[in-house]
């Protein structure tokens, strides 16, 4: 009896044992994504999902990283995000953190010992303030989750969508946020928008000076002196645009 026992045993044992090492392989032979076709399918996820209209997303690079692709996503308005994608594609983490430990803060023994709690009002009809921002694609995942919530408490809330009043995005959103706000910009806000772009893009790759000769821009960087021929003084922003984003 105690024989027939033990061996039931070990047969029990030995198919768990197969029915483990059958899903270890499933795992370990499931179909990995090259890096195009994983930048292919992250792109089409964010442009349909996370992005706000007429906003486009690329991804300038895909690497390899702790067994992940690493991916580089410009959302626009020289704004790089690092966001990574399993191998086989079926999981986005549109952004990482780095886990470190926290800084303990400096405790005050004099302070906040004998604070009285904040009193919030009561209202039969509370409000319910959402901040956004025009081209965050966080901020357009938020907008579509809070509908069928809005849509379910009705007229039982005060609902209220408002935008920050800074920008995280670039120049594309900052100037989106001034058209909400104040309408259609004047022409002279217009080209100092184009401006504070250049200057924007000409820190990230480290210019150190743009300056008008004649029909000339001089653009002046750490290892060297690009020289402009300014065809059309409307077009000015464009080109010099052009030319630093090619550096």
């Amino acid at each position: 009896m105690r024989k027939n026992a033990f061996l039931l045993a070990l047969v029990l044992t030995f198919a768990f044992t197969l029915s483990g090492c059958s899903s270890n392989l499933n795992a370990t032979f499931a179909k990995k994504l090259s890096a195009d076709e994983a930048k292919a399918k992250a792109e089409t996820y964010i442009n349909e999902n996370l992005m706000a209209n007429g906003s486009k997303a690329t991804i300038d690079k895909v690497v390899e990283e702790n067994g992940l692709y690493k991916m580089s996503v410009n959302v626009g308005g020289g704004q790089i995000i690092d966001s990574y994608m399993t191998k086989d594609g079926s999981k986005l983490f549109p952004q990482a953190l780095e886990l470190k430990a926290p800084e303990k803060a400096a405790t005050d023994t004099t302070s906040n010992t004998n604070t009285a709690p904040t009193e919030v009002p009561k209202n039969a009809k509370p409000v319910v303030e959402l901040f956004v921002m025009s081209h965050c694609p966080y901020g357009t995942q938020i907008e579509k989750g809070i509908i069928p919530v809005v849509e379910a408490l009705g007229s039982k809330i005060d609902f209220k969508l408002k935008f920050c009043d800074y920008s995280m995005h670039g120049d594309k959103e900052l100037k989106e946020e001034l058209r909400d706000r104040f309408g259609e910009l004047p022409e002279p806000v217009k080209k100092l928008m184009e401006v504070l772009e250049i200057r924007i893009l000409a820190k990230n790759v480290r210019v150190r000076s743009i300056e008008m000769k004649g029909n000339y821009a001089i653009i002046s960087h750490n290892s060297k002196t690009i020289k402009i021929e300014i065809e059309d003084s409307e077009k000015i922003f464009v080109q010099v645009k052009k030319k630093i984003l090619e550096i």
